[in-house]
């Protein structure tokens, strides 16, 4: 039979997943797609990114709990993946950004199309969660220095 700390562990990992995405899913529900009849509903914009942001706090929450659950090994194991993971996995996926960037995936499949602001989106969508890894390192680090002194 598992351990204890491991079966807490697992209901932390779980409680975190399922939770996020009844969250984030929770506007399908109450309010509708953002885009009603055609247009933007401004309103249901705002309630789909609240969800959104609830929905990242829930799962950052057990996060934190499932984290704290570990022990030093599993924590261990957690810092070197996430860090080198993250590092590799970036390193991994510029050349494909780079060749979808600049038409590759068009000119493998004409079906797909491209153009300047379809280009411009898919740069911002790359760069968005990398220069926020960055920035969100370089948050944790300085609270870790400081708090560590």
């Amino acid at each position: 039979m598992p351990e204890q700390r491991r079966l807490r562990t697992w209901a932390y990992f779980a409680a975190s997943i399922l939770g996020g995405m009844a969250i984030a899913t929770a506007p399908s529900v109450l309010v509708g797609r953002p885009m009603a009849h055609g247009a933007i509903d401004p309103a249901r914009v705002v309630v789909w990114t609240i969800a959104a942001g609830l929905a990242m706090a829930w799962v950052v929450a057990f996060g934190v709990l499932l984290f704290r659950s570990q022990d030093e090994f599993e924590r261990q194991a957690s810092h070197v993946g996430w860090y080198w993971g993250a590092v590799l996995g970036l390193a991994i996926s510029f050349p494909v950004f780079v060749f979808i960037e600049i038409g590759g995936l068009h000119w493998l499949w004409p079906s797909v199309p491209a153009g300047r602001d379809l280009g411009r989106a898919f740069m911002t969508g790359y760069y968005l969660p990398v220069v926020m890894q960055f920035a969100g390192f370089l948050i944790v680090r300085a609270w870790w220095r400081l708090s560590k002194r």
